[in-house]
């Protein structure tokens, strides 16, 4: 699909360094993007409960439900699992170490 930006959108993207364009891509286009993510944090959060850091490497879980726990165990790899995965209404605060919002809009 092409999209034509807008001098709004890049104004936009020039004051907040990321821009929001909804339907651009769909679950098809990132399906090879939640699997390589995928794979990367299963590897992760297996040598994180390996060394005894996390309690649970969440292996039954889908990415979008593992990430969260994960982070709320180990904090301090947010830096390296921040991604511009689509996560709906959640909140962002770095001294609360629970998951909050939905993920995929469920």
């Amino acid at each position: 699909m092409a999209i034509a930006l807008t001098d709004d959108h890049v104004s936009l993207f020039h004051e907040q360094g990321y821009l929001v364009l909804e339907g651009v891509l769909d679950d098809d286009d990132l399906a090879p993007l939640w699997g390589e993510y995928s794979e990367l944090l299963d590897g992760l959060a297996r040598r994180l409960q390996a060394d005894g850091v996390i309690s649970d490497c969440y292996a039954d879980l889908p990415c979008e439900l593992s990430c969260p726990r994960v982070l709320a165990e180990y904090p301090q790899r947010y830096k390296f699992l921040n991604s511009p995965l689509p996560l709906i209404n959640a909140e962002s605060d770095p001294s609360d170490k629970k998951p909050r919002g939905t993920v995929n809009g469920s």
